[in-house]
């Protein structure tokens, strides 16, 4: 299963729409033959943490119940714009790989 994980923030940039975001995971699950779950977070920094984002809450929740073999997301911004919040997911990825 692959989780795919879009942000926008409030600073709404056009390549980083919602849509393009998920396209481009859907596009990937689809050349992996993998299934997909889509977690959002729109208008939400990526400075905040996992306790204000619920989508990327949700992320983190279904990684530690091994419900995802792997994530897509954009770009690494759009998970974190702090190093804490990627270090957290970086544990993740490896604890529960």
């Amino acid at each position: 299963m692959l989780g795919i994980y879009c942000r926008t923030s409030k600073q709404r940039d056009e390549k980083y729409t919602l849509e393009s975001q998920k396209s481009g995971g859907i596009k990937c699950a689809q050349e992996l033959g993998l299934e997909y779950i889509i977690y959002v977070d729109d208008g939400i920094s990526g400075t905040k943490d996992e306790h204000i984002r619920d989508g990327l809450s949700m992320l983190f929740s279904d990684m530690k119940k091994n419900r995802l073999t792997a994530v897509y997301c954009y770009d690494q911004g759009r998970i974190e714009r702090e190093n804490g919040i990627w270090d957290v997911f970086q544990m993740l990825c490896f604890l529960f790989s």
